[in-house]
């Protein structure tokens, strides 16, 4: 716990006291009222649900986070009426799962690139997966090459890289303008980037930690290590958007419930966009219908559409096309 930043050693100390006068913490409500919140504040519980501290607790971080400002403060209220002898406001719980009544936990966890930056700001680094995961499939048609297979591509050869920034150096040219040198990862590898001032004028502000990238350049050998000379940035959630032509749902029969199409539904309405919409139901492996909806539903290919589907669905059930 001491690497989470914002952490402290007399927060893990009062964690580890209380845990062992009390046993080990049954839930989430549990460790808010047993710790001591003078110490474990508020702001060292957000950092403990961004790392994933609470997963074992069964709850969404996003539900413990939606709530925590609420658990705090009946928390610390309960503790000093304990000081003073008066009643516990526990009294009226689940002693069981020790949820204060009235207290309804929302179930939507965060997306995962939610998830990914919340870590990233906790730990300093992605912990459970990385950015560029939800686009997996759609970086086979958005890219030319992944980074690990550059060192067959011919000098000065023409490339697309997906990708996000480790880090960046930006620098004054003899004349004055800025250019910069990054890092950039994908799933397979990472590489230096040269980002000119002409190109860095234009889209030298795409070049944030959390945002995954579209690269093109050039590749450039050297001794060094391979680097891309880049001719231009945009962020893969445009190009994604940009490029679908079509997203394409699959589903077992049972799945699709009318509930569950409402839902879906509601969804579309959200996020409307340009793609067509195909929804494939299969049954027994065996015998699948392909219903194509409407043309007036159009939807937008983000990775929170993706998201909110699965959520509804239970399981990652979303293809762009």
């Amino acid at each position: 716990m001491a690497a989470l930043k914002g952490v402290g050693h007399s927060a893990i100390d009062s964690i580890l006291q209380a845990r062992q006068e009390g046993g080990p913490y049954q839930s989430f409500f549990d460790f808010c009222s047993r710790v001591d919140l003078r110490r474990v504040t508020k702001k060292v519980v957000e950092v403990l649900i961004k790392s994933g501290a609470f997963d074992g607790f069964g709850l969404s971080r996003n539900g413990m986070f939606a709530v925590l400002g609420t658990m705090v403060d009946l928390a610390l209220k309960n503790q000093k009426d304990k000081e003073l002898g008066q009643n516990d406001l526990f009294g009226d719980v689940d002693q069981q799962a020790k949820t204060p009544t009235g207290i309804q936990i929302p179930e939507e966890e965060w997306s995962q690139q939610e998830v990914l930056s919340f870590e990233k700001s906790a730990f300093g680094f992605y912990f459970s997966g990385h950015p560029l995961q939800v686009y997996e499939h759609s970086l086979k048609r958005l890219t030319s090459h992944t980074i690990n297979e550059l060192s067959t591509v011919g000098k000065d050869q023409n490339v697309t890289l997906g990708g996000t920034i480790l880090s960046k150096k930006v620098i004054f040219t003899k004349s004055g303008k800025k250019m910069a040198f990054a890092e950039l990862e994908d799933l397979t590898g990472k590489l230096e980037i040269i980002v000119f001032s002409r190109t860095f004028e234009k889209e030298g502000d795409l070049l944030q930690d959390d945002e995954p990238l579209l690269v093109k350049g050039t590749i450039d050998h050297s001794d060094e290590g391979d680097k891309i000379i880049v001719e231009s940035l945009g962020l893969l959630s445009e190009s994604l958007i940009n490029s679908t032509r079509s997203i394409h749902l699959d589903l077992a029969y049972q799945e699709f419930t009318p509930q569950r199409a409402e839902q879906a539904l509601n969804i579309f309405r959200e996020f409307s966009g340009n793609s067509q919409v195909c929804i494939h139901l299969k049954k027994d492996n065996s015998y699948e219908a392909t219903i194509d909806l409407p043309g007036n539903i159009r939807v937008m290919a983000c990775e929170r559409l993706q998201h909110q589907l699965d959520q509804v669905f239970k399981r990652k059930v979303v293809r762009f096309q």
